[in-house]
């Protein structure tokens, strides 16, 4: 299922924030970036990593502000777990 822009901007099924190292198992389209934040994994639909997918240097953090959205095409991500930082999830 894809969404459109309005509904990632105005989450229409929620957000929910992730600021520890543990895994999390969520359905999600969109990651607000809210501090600088490392990640070390962001799993597609098939649990598999795709953070390289999405980010160029996966060792160094992305800065606060950035929105990471699916490709084209793409199905949701279904989990994540971060290095250190902070980010809110787009349900």
């Amino acid at each position: 299922m894809s969404r459109t822009w309005s509904e990632i901007l105005v989450p229409v099924n929620g957000t929910y924030t992730v600021a520890t190292t543990a895994s999390k198992s969520k359905v999600f389209y969109a990651i607000n970036v809210t501090a600088d934040t490392v990640f070390s994994e962001i799993l597609n639909d098939k649990g598999v990593n795709v953070a390289s997918t999405y980010i160029d240097d996966i060792t160094k953090a992305v800065k606060a502000g950035i929105l990471i959205t699916l490709l084209n095409g793409s199905k949701p991500f279904t989990g994540i777990k971060l290095t250190s930082g902070q980010v809110t999830l787009v349900l």
